[in-house]
C-alpha cells in the first residue's frame, strides 16, 4: 500500500544514513513551531501510521482547488500580454 511506500522513503532518505535526522534537526530549531517548514514535508513514523483516508480527504477538499493554485510563467514574455492570455 501507498503508506509503506512512503514509509519505506522515509527510512530511505532519512532513517537509515548517518546525517538523515540532521535536515529535521535543523528546521525544527531555525523554525518556530507552526512555521511551515518546522516540519518535513514526509512527517514522521507516527504521522504516517496516525493518518486516516478521511485525513487524506480533508486535505484534499481544503487545498486540491483552483484558488490554490500557482501558475509559473518564465521567458522572454511580454507581461501584459500573457496576463491578458491567462
Amino acid at each position: 500500500n501507498q503508506r509503506d511506500v512512503v514509509k519505506n522513503e522515509r527510512r530511505q532518505r532519512y532513517d537509515n544514513v548517518p546525517y538523515g535526522t540532521a535536515f529535521e534537526k535543523l528546521t525544527a530549531l531555525s523554525y518556530p513551531e507552526g512555521h511551515p517548514y518546522h516540519h518535513t514535508p514526509i512527517g514522521s513514523m507516527a504521522d504516517l501510521d496516525a493518518a486516516t483516508l478521511e485525513d487524506a480527504r480533508a486535505f484534499f477538499r481544503t487545498y486540491y482547488a483552483p484558488n490554490n493554485a500557482v501558475l509559473s510563467i518564465v521567458g522572454d514574455i511580454d507581461p501584459e500580454q500573457t496576463l491578458a492570455w491567462v
